[in-house]
Formats: structure tokens, sequence, C-alpha cells
């Protein structure tokens, strides 16, 4: 009962304590790079460069309504401080599990030595950084330690009937996160590490090369997929096609079997879900290898006359400055 009370106060610190400190440090206005930009676009709801940050515009522009501070950039700003403290207060919880996953027992000294941990990284270079401006990283971070904390909270629960939400919810936090970063991408191994691993000890499999191999096979599969396929695939077959009715037609079908291949259907519709889910596959590996493979030559050729362009201008301004720096008054008329 003692430990579950020290448990839940450092839980609080965790995110009371850096956030007093990311927020006395916060950037009172508009800083350098991209933050003027990120604070502009989530003001008027504009896009800033690419990929794109929709659901980061979507609660920056939601900070900004409201009238805490009197500077607009201050409101949006305010993002970081509180998404990075967060992170940290995940990161507590994340830390704990481990040790007491790894040493079996639950002891105040656990609890102790992941708030220093968490403190620690809570003030090194990178995380202080983004945690006191309008940048996508501080809410990218907390979206990866969720991720990573639901994860661990399935490990934990496996035994439990609905340990099944957990997945749910990790996947739906990943989507969400692409609105906003790729970083949460990189979970993905990780998830998988975790998911594996739980199947050998509840199936009393042995680790073999085969196993290993298949793991890693499907995870990077998984992530091409979802990178390649999805993120960069879909707005290059936009960008190549530029046809309304094939693109209107493509996303019907995405849509349907989509709908189709996630709803309980009776035993004699098997065939339609199978076509279905048949149909996606399909479509998914498509846009894959289309982005993988083949190539839009009318755009390769722009780009390298843009280049050209780039290289032409850059030479005409290097010709142009060493004729007026010359000291012959004939060269430079």
């Amino acid at each position: 009962m003692i430990n579950k009370k020290i448990n839940n106060a450092l839980i609080f610190l965790s995110f009371f304590l850096p956030f007093i400190l990311y927020f006395k440090t916060m950037a009172p206005t508009v800083s350098l790079w991209d933050c003027g930009e990120f604070i502009a676009t989530s003001i008027i709801m504009g896009i800033p460069h690419p990929p794109g940050t929709p659901l980061y515009l979507i609660i920056g522009n939601f900070f900004s309504q409201i009238p805490i501070l009197s500077d607009l950039g201050a409101r949006v700003n305010l993002i970081s401080p509180i998404t990075s403290a967060l992170s940290i207060m995940f990161l507590y919880m994340i830390i704990v599990y481990l040790i007491e996953k790894i040493s079996k027992t639950e002891s105040a000294s656990a609890y102790y030595a992941a708030f220093i941990g968490a403190l620690t990284f809570a003030v090194t270079d990178s995380q202080w950084f983004n945690a006191v401006e309008a940048e996508v990283y501080a809410l990218s971070t907390l979206f990866t330690a969720i991720v990573v904390w639901l994860i661990l909270k399935w490990d934990r629960e496996t035994q439990y009937a609905n340990q099944l939400k957990y997945l749910i919810l990790i996947f739906y936090c990943m989507g969400l996160a692409i609105g906003i970063h790729l970083l949460n991408l990189l979970a993905i191994p990780f998830i998988a590490l975790i998911i594996y691993f739980k199947y050998l000890e509840q199936t009393d499999t042995k680790i073999t090369i085969y196993n290993l191999a298949t793991l890693g096979l499907s995870t990077g599969l998984c992530f091409v997929i979802i990178y390649k396929g999805i993120i960069k695939g879909l707005p290059s077959i936009i960008d190549k096609t530029q046809n309304p009715i094939i693109l209107t037609a493509f996303f019907i079908v995405i849509i349907i079997t989509t709908i189709i291949s996630n709803i309980k259907l009776k035993s004699q519709f098997n065939s339609i879900k199978h076509g279905a889910i048949s149909a996606f596959a399909f479509m998914v590996m498509f846009v894959t290898l289309n982005e993988l493979i083949i190539t839009d030559y009318a755009d390769d050729i722009k780009n390298q006359k843009m280049g050209l362009e780039y290289e032409l201008m850059q030479f005409e301004g290097e010709v142009y400055n060493k004729i007026v720096s010359a000291n012959n008054i004939e060269a430079r008329e």
C-alpha cells in the first residue's frame, strides 16, 4: 500500500516538475526555424512544409484560442511543455515496468531509480530544447512514449480477456501520430519484438533462426508498407494519375474493402470477406510497388531541369560578383 502511494506520488511529480521547468524556460513568442511556420499555420489552419502536420495544426489552433497568454505564439508554444512533461511521466512508468520485469519484485527503490532516470532525461539537451518551442517533436515523442507504455501494459495483462484493447489503441495512436511526425514508426520493431517473445513464452516455442528471420521480414515489410505504401505511395498515386475519375474509384474501392474486411459477417458471406481482403491487399501492394519501382520520368526530367537552372543561376551570380569585384574598370562596364 505504501509502495503504491509512493508510485502515484512520483508519477505526479515526474509530470509536474518537468512541466514547471519547461514552462518557465518556454519561448515567450515566436522563435527561429520552423516554429514561426507552425505557429502561423496553426492559427490560420494553413498548410506547413511537406509532409504536413494536420493533427498538430488542429491541436495548435485549439491552444491558440485559449485566453491564458497574451501572445499567440506563446499559446501554441505551450503545447510542447505539456506534452514533453507527459512524455517524462510515461518514461517513468516505462522504466518502473522494465525494472519490475527484470527483478520480478515491486520495491520503492525501483520507483526512486525510475524517477531519477526520468528526470535525468528531462534535462537532456534534445528533450529540453524541443520542450520550449512550437515544434512537432515534443508531441511526437509523447505519442511514441504512449505506444511503448501501451505495449508493455499489454505484455503485463495478456492473461486477461480484454487485453486486445491495448493493441487496438496502439495502432490508433500510431495512425494519429503520423499526422504529427513519422517518429512513431520507429516503435514498430519494438512492438513486434514484445509480441513475438510473449508468443514464444505462451506457446513454449523455442527461438530459432527461422522464427527470427520471419519476425525481421514481417516487421520490415510492415514498415515499408506503412511508410512507402501509405504515407508516400498514396500522394504519389495522386500526383502521377491526376484523373479524378480513376482516383475516386481507387479510393472508393479501398474504403469499401477496408470496411468489409473489418466487419463480422456470417459464414455464408466468407467468400465476400476473403475477396475484400484480397482486393485490399492488392491495392496496398500496388501502391507500395508503385512507389518503390515505377519511375515517373517526366517528373525526373522536370527535377533535373530545375536543378540545372539553379546551378546556372549560381554560376551567373559567381561570374557577376567576380566582374563587380574586378579592378579593371572596363571589365566592370
